[in-house]
């Protein structure tokens, strides 16, 4: 409940086109988005044992089926019976204690749970990895057309052309301190995404989003 629910509360607020969050919260969204791929991946691996746990079990305890005719069906039925009597009152110290099941049966009564969490945190992790490489895109693009918008100009005084290169350069130096650091952050969030899908095995999920992004 409280893991489904903070997945799809992360989805809400990346979804928010005013993108009020701090850089701070983005970042604890994407690594709780993380801790959650961890977690989906336990649960997952829990799964797999315990219905491999649980077939097996019903596969060994399978009645057998006795195919003899009716004479040799009642002396080993009358066999059994006395060694069962004479072995009541001494029971085998030795013997293994039978299997419990009761987790790995409670596992499988979660098993379309387990399942749609493992969805839901992939849709997540992808939707965020698309998101932030869309925004570096953007920002790049932002870049390049300053840059080429900055070379061109007309002609001028001198002294209004150097403060106004001066400016250029103070608010450029600005800018790419700025740029600096939300890259950095992006390529923070960037590694968390990685990171969740590469522990669910789901490579191709990211691949697409790179794939999308390089095509807008």
């Amino acid at each position: 409940g409280g893991i489904e629910d903070s997945v799809d509360g992360g989805i809400d607020d990346w979804d928010d086109p005013d993108g009020t969050d701090d850089c701070s919260d983005e970042l604890d969204h994407v690594a709780s988005l993380e801790r959650a791929a961890h977690t989906t991946l336990h649960l997952v691996q829990e799964l797999k044992s315990s219905t491999a746990e649980v077939t097996s079990l019903t596969s060994v305890h399978k009645p057998d089926v006795n195919t003899t005719n009716t004479g040799d069906t009642k002396s080993s039925t009358a066999d059994a019976a006395a060694s069962s009597s004479s072995t009541a009152a001494l029971p085998n110290l030795r013997a293994p204690l039978p299997d419990d099941t009761d987790k790995a049966q409670f596992l499988m009564k979660l098993a379309p749970r387990i399942r749609r969490l493992e969805a839901d945190t992939v849709r997540a992790l992808t939707a965020r990895l698309e998101e932030v490489l869309g925004q570096m895109k953007s920002r790049k693009d932002d870049e390049r057309e300053s840059g080429t918008g900055s070379d061109g100009g007309g002609g001028g005084s001198s002294s209004s052309s150097s403060s106004a290169a001066n400016g250029a350069v103070t608010a450029t130096s600005g800018t790419i301190g700025t740029d600096s650091a939300a890259e950095e952050r992006d390529l923070l969030m960037i590694g968390h995404c990685l990171r969740g899908l590469a522990l669910l095995g789901r490579g191709k999920e990211a691949e697409g989003a790179f794939a999308r992004v390089a095509i807008m």
